[in-house]
C-alpha cells in the first residue's frame, strides 16, 4: 500500500518481543530521551498494544478509547512498571 512503511513497527515489536529482546522494552520504557507522547502515540496508532498483550501481558496498557491525558498516565504506569520490577516480567514465550 501507497504510504505504509516496507516492515511496519508492529512487526518489529512483534519479532524483538517474540525473541525475548529485553533491549526494545530497555530502550522504549526505559529512555527518558523517548517523550510519553510518543510511546502513546506508538501504542494506540501502530497497533502495538496487540504485540505488547500477547509478549509482554503483565505490563498495563494504554487503553486506545481512554483520552490523551488518560492514554499519557496509562503510558507512565507501563513505564514504571517495567522500571520497578524489569528483570521479573517476562517477554516473549517464556
Amino acid at each position: 500500500m501507497a504510504g505504509e512503511p516496507l516492515f511496519s513497527l508492529r512487526r518489529c515489536f512483534t519479532a524483538l518481543l517474540a525473541s525475548g529482546d529485553r533491549k526494545l522494552l530497555d530502550d522504549v520504557l526505559l529512555n527518558v530521551n523517548f517523550p510519553l507522547w510518543k510511546l502513546r502515540a506508538v501504542m494506540s496508532s501502530h497497533d502495538a498494544n496487540a504485540v505488547f498483550a500477547a509478549f509482554v501481558p503483565d505490563l498495563p496498557r494504554p487503553d486506545v478509547c481512554a483520552d490523551l491525558k488518560a492514554q499519557e498516565w496509562m503510558v507512565r504506569m507501563m513505564r514504571h512498571k517495567y522500571g520497578i520490577n524489569r528483570l521479573s516480567i517476562g517477554i516473549g514465550r517464556e
